[in-house]
């Protein structure tokens, strides 16, 4: 699963459609937050 994994690490699906709530959003927009302040973190702790 070489491919799928390196996919994985390339593409980013974001949850959107007509319907979602005004909640909907915020929760997406909050977990996007989260997970690119983890990949900063990670960014600046590793060592080239």
């Amino acid at each position: 699963m070489p491919v799928t994994e390196a996919v994985g690490r390339e593409i980013l699906s974001l949850p959107f459609h007509p319907y979602m709530t005004t909640d909907d959003v915020d929760h997406v927009v909050s977990a996007l937050g989260r997970a690119l302040a983890g990949v900063r973190e990670t960014a600046t702790t590793e060592t080239p």
